[in-house]
């Protein structure tokens, strides 16, 4: 039988290899993003030099796919074949030390009907990954080409912004090969591990039954190992039939689910099989396997493997930036976070050991984009109206004393002064001076936004404010939305829309507060500066006290939604 520990590294260095393949399609793509020339006109010059670039585009990844496959097929033969031999051969060794079954000598010609057809289904499934990746990565470079080349003839970019943008946009997003109809996106790597380890470990079952079968050895015992998923602890250490139904006993395919995704041998599955030696009256002793300290286990293994996908997130998009030749600053500190965040974690936890192959504002004020005369609901706004001086300086004071009831510990460095300007263009905003502009067609909902500025960066200075722009943008004009929610406040539809929705998801999935008012409080209570780090400490803390991996990966792509930490 296969041991799950050593199972569990087989397919490595598989995924290694799809993993370095996708990474080297993403880096082609970005150096001829670099290299190419989005200052074309006409448009019809620019379709059929975009049509060659594809061209080119394509051949290399063909030729990347065809290099990977010739190699990829090799390791796959080698693993079902290494592993499916062992196991037959362990099993009659076993027999005969017990003078048990003396036809204990394996059909050679069966046992490898069985194993080529282990190898052709898992190859197969590898050609299929390959095929989606070729598709995904015409249409990623298209896309990457198209905004490129839009962004530069609006105007409103120039060539070196929108090639920046271009390869932000690429390194962030990378391929999406494998996205499901429930929205779940899943890594090539991902993808991968499961068909290889699937792949090898049914392919040994099944020439096992197929030679006890033959034999006749009606029992069987499943393995058992640490950090099973829940639903296969239920079975594991148990005893089964395997052809003749004996009373008292659940056949292998009722009580383990065998032949079906979700049972033993199926995606992911590190459970094998033995003979049931205890029920030919063989001494064998093994000690149960506690069901929490189980869950325990699989519970840890999980985050671990949900820090191993960052790391690797990571290193792809530092990689892609830096074959850009564009500052890769920010995703190197990230693999170093995160590395750091592994390490932490698996010295708190001693049962783990580290797996390191799987891891493998220049204006003087500070501007918003423009508010859209429009509230919510989509009416005409009422709030946003001309109004005289003096009225601006009682909303802007009573303004100042919703803010002291709900924050009062965040103290204003507004300077009580209002300046107005009838620039359409430049007529909002809150000055470094702590003077506040606005004009006269204004709002309630516009003063409070300015104010909450006057709470959180006129504690920094203009480059701060730069390079922390969207984080304390979006969190002031959440919280402002809150708080006119709560005071009747006419809302006004800001820049900044998709950031905070993304907020809103992130909440209701994670539940880190009873209501969105608390969330956006909380949020802008934190200094500008660490508002990102202390959302993103917060739901990982929060999403692996609940145990739900899969859900707290939505959360986090929500977060990077945010732009917050830009």
């Amino acid at each position: 039988m296969l041991d799950p520990v050593k199972l569990l590294k087989v397919p490595d260095e598989l995924v290694q290899l799809f993993y370095d393949l996708e990474t080297d399609i993403l880096k082609d793509i970005a150096e001829r993003l670099v290299m190419n020339d989005f200052k074309l006109s006409p448009t019809s010059a620019y379709r059929l030099k975009k049509l060659d670039e594809l061209g080119l585009h394509q051949d290399a990844v063909i030729k990347k796919i065809a290099t990977i496959l010739k190699e990829s097929e090799k390791k796959v033969k080698k693993a079902i074949n290494d592993t499916s031999y062992k196991n037959v051969n362990s099993d009659n060794e076993m027999l005969k030390q017990h003078d048990l079954f003396s036809n204990a000598n394996y059909d050679t010609g069966e046992l490898r009907d069985i194993i080529l057809k282990g190898i052709r289904q898992t190859n197969g499934e590898l050609r299929n990954i390959t095929k989606s990746m070729a598709g995904a990565a015409s249409k990623t470079y298209e896309r990457a080409l198209d905004n490129a080349y839009l962004k530069v003839r609006s105007g409103a970019y120039s060539y070196t912004e929108a090639i920046k943008t271009a390869v932000d946009d690429l390194a962030s997003k990378g391929m999406d090969t494998f996205t499901y109809k429930s929205g779940r996106h899943e890594q090539v790597s991902t993808i991968v591990r499961r068909a290889v380890l699937t792949g090898v470990n049914k392919t040994a079952i099944e020439t096992q039954l197929a030679n006890l079968s033959k034999i006749g050895v009606n029992f069987v015992r499943t393995t058992q190992h640490l950090g099973a998923r829940p639903t296969h602890e239920i079975w594991q250490g148990k005893t089964f039939y395997y052809g003749e139904p004996v009373e008292g006993y659940q056949s292998l395919e009722e009580g383990t689910g065998y032949g079906t995704g979700e049972g033993l041998g199926g995606w992911n599955c590190r459970h094998g099989i033995r003979i049931a030696l205890e029920e030919m009256g063989i001494e064998y002793t093994e000690q149960p396997i506690d069901t929490e300290e189980n869950n325990r286990i699989y519970e840890l293994e999980q985050r671990q493997r949900y820090n191993e996908r960052m790391i690797r997130e990571w290193k792809r998009r530092r990689d892609i930036k830096k074959a850009a030749g564009q500052d890769h600053s920010k995703e190197s500190r990230k693999v170093k976070e995160w590395n750091a965040r592994q390490d932490r974690f698996v010295k708190a936890h001693p049962e783990l050991k580290r797996q390191m192959n799987r891891e493998v504002v220049s204006k003087e004020k500070m501007n918003i984009p423009e508010m859209k005369v429009q509230n919510i609901s989509g009416n005409e706004p009422l709030g946003f109206r001309e109004y005289t001086e003096s009225e601006i300086k009682n909303m802007a004071l009573n303004n100042e004393t919703i803010l002291e009831e709900f924050i009062p510990e965040l103290k204003t460095k507004w300077s009580g002064n209002i300046v107005y300007s009838e620039n359409k263009t430049d007529s909002y905003g809150k000055l470094w001076s702590c003077d506040i502009r606005t004009s006269h067609t204004t709002s309630p909902h516009i003063l409070l936004h300015e104010q909450l500025h006057a709470r959180s960066i006129s504690y920094f200075d203009k480059d701060i404010y730069k390079k922390y722009k969207y984080s304390e943008e979006v969190s002031v004009q959440f919280l402002a939305q809150e708080l006119s929610e709560k005071k009747g406040i006419e809302i006004l539809i800001g820049g900044y829309e998709k950031n905070i929705e993304c907020l809103r998801e992130i909440n209701e999935a994670s539940s880190l507060y009873e209501t969105n008012f608390e969330f956006a409080i909380e949020l802008f209570k934190q200094q500008t500066i660490r508002r990102y780090e202390w959302l993103e400490a917060k739901i990982y803390d929060k999403m692996i006290a609940d145990g739900n991996i899969e859900k707290m990966e939505r959360v986090m792509k929500l977060l990077e939604r945010t732009d917050m930490e830009y």
